[in-house]
């Protein structure tokens, strides 16, 4: 998850005009006015004119400062800002200024020193140690930035930016449950703050609340709708709920507020895969390429793009390019393991699942793809014994339980696998991939349904609904009213079955019930 910028960047243009005698100058009025319409060169000369007539004015040196920042002139910029500084070293703002210029630069050290001689200036001022932090935490030094934020927050409990930025910086150590409760402190304080909606967003989807995460991250773009970010990390909260279009959108809307903006680009690019979209995703990693052409994940997303259009041996050259560049990652090697497969290696597909195991030996995907290369060349004992070495380690492996499962299904095993095939539930992708999220409280389970209305819904392919939806009659039988949601393809053909009250579409927004139904849990219920 992205965060919002901790207040104005380098080079941003005047938000006010200044308070000395200075501002009565209609040069000066126009300068700034060239400043905000983004006109440098117009601006530049506006600001050179006042300081002919005004040679130590502070607050024009800091504004032609961003100016020719702006115009990568930052040699020039550093030296008006400290001349600035000379003149007027009680202004925080100029500090903020240098220091951004020298972050903009990569020079971390000169903008945290320039950060500490403002704390030096007056100890007393909150405003410093919280700029000190941010210097800090851009540097990478979050255990001096929380302690810099501490400081502001000892001289004044209730200040909503180190909240915010202690906050930050809590998430980014990993400590997320001291990290929520100043993001929440901050929120309090101020409820119409578009970013402190997004920080509670982050942190709470790291914390696993996606849906809590889902309404902050929501409210934060409706309260700022040029919050490049917040829309980036909408879409993410989006895709990780597998609700692909709406993450789709919330993508395109971050790139056009940044249209080369690589995280967003990455989300898109991964939300086009998820709704089979290939050729567009492609195009779309490539487009991050041009700008990272470093980062396994733009790589790794290409590929899976080529996978989806069997487009193997390209998919094993672009996964093994990301393999050069971040080697030994378990998901990598698993899914060349399948690609593997599809080019008909299976003996090298099953070196790369068993290097992927020994690699992650508690994950379940590596395991998981092994098993299913085994089950694959029918090496049913192989995989059956992996499964229950799985379960004797981990009982709660979801996906050994599932696998075992269609092993028993396989061997007309009929109650054993229809009972443990109710463990795909447990498995967090499959869940999500498959529209549970859609449907509030559990699954009915064989209940009583006299006079109650219950939705069979199809969670998986067509071929699976037009399986299964032979048991809504029975349902029916059982004195229930019965509501049938399928794909729209499939629609016309259900109009045939027996026992439906309403047949409709797939969606999140259903009619009225009282219980709900996958339709591959019909036979084991």
């Amino acid at each position: 998850m992205s965060d919002e910028k901790s207040g104005p960047g380098a080079g941003s243009p005047p938000s006010d005009r200044p308070t000395s005698d200075v501002a009565s100058s209609d040069g000066f009025a126009g300068a700034i006015r060239a400043h905000r319409e983004g006109r440098l060169a117009e601006a530049e000369r506006g600001y050179r004119q006042v300081l002919a007539l005004r040679p130590e004015a502070p607050e024009v040196m800091r504004l032609l400062a961003l100016v020719v920042h702006r115009q990568r002139q930052d040699p020039a910029a550093i030296e008006l800002l400290e001349r600035a500084i000379e003149l007027a070293p009680s202004e925080l703002q100029t500090y903020r200024d240098l220091a951004a210029v020298r972050r903009a630069r990569g020079e971390h050290d000169a903008a945290i020193e320039s950060c500490e001689r403002g704390v030096s200036i007056d100890p007393q001022r909150k405003e410093a140690h919280d700029l000190l932090g941010n210097a800090l935490r851009s540097a990478g030094r979050l255990a001096e930035a929380e302690s810099a934020y501490r400081e502001a927050l000892a001289l004044e409990p209730d200040y909503t930016e180190a909240l915010s930025h202690l906050a930050i910086t809590l998430r980014r150590l990993g400590r997320l449950e001291e990290a929520a409760p100043l993001a929440r402190r901050a929120l309090e304080l101020e409820p119409e703050s578009a970013r402190h909606h997004a920080n509670l967003g982050n942190i709470l989807f790291q914390m696993g609340e996606h849906r809590h995460a889902l309404a902050h991250q929501r409210q934060a773009v409706v309260l700022d709708p040029k919050l490049a970010r917040g829309f980036t990390n909408l879409g993410m909260t989006l895709a990780t709920l597998g609700r692909l279009p709406g993450a789709e959108d919330a993508f395109r809307r971050a790139l056009s507020l940044t249209p080369a903006d690589p995280q967003a680009l990455l989300g898109l690019g991964n939300a086009l895969v998820g709704r089979r979209r290939s050729w567009e995703a492609e195009e779309v990693f490539r487009r991050a390429l041009e700008r990272i052409p470093r980062a396994p994940a733009a790589w790794d997303g290409l590929a899976a793009a080529f996978e989806q259009q069997g487009r193997w041996s390209e998919a094993e050259t672009t996964l093994r390019h990301a393999d050069s560049l971040e080697s030994d990652q378990p998901a990598r090697l698993c899914r060349l393991s399948v690609v593997l497969e599809q080019l008909g290696r299976a003996p090298e597909a099953e070196e790369f699942a068993r290097r992927a195991v020994a690699l992650a030996p508690d994950s379940a995907i590596p395991r998981a793809r092994l098993g299913e290369l085994l089950l694959l060349q029918r090496r049913l004992d192989e995989a059956a014994d992996l499964c229950r070495t799985t379960l004797a380690d981990e009982p709660e492996a979801a996906w050994a339980r599932f696998a075992l499962a269609n092993l028993d299904l396989l061997q007309g095993r009929f109650p054993e696998g229809l009972e443990g095939h109710e463990a795909r539930w447990k498995m967090p992708d499959f869940a999500g991939a498959n529209r549970l999220d859609e449907h509030a409280g559990s699954p009915w389970r064989g209940d009583d349904l006299r006079g109650r209305t219950i939705l069979l819904w199809a969670e998986q392919g067509l071929g699976d609904a037009i399986q299964f939806a032979r048991y809504a009659p029975i349902v029916a039988q059982r004195g229930a009213r019965v509501l049938l949601a399928v794909h729209r393809p499939l629609l016309r053909l259900m109009t045939s079955l027996d026992g439906v009250e309403q047949l409709v579409e797939r969606s999140v927004e259903y009619p009225p019930h009282d219980e709900h139904c996958p339709l591959l849990s019909l036979p084991y219920v």
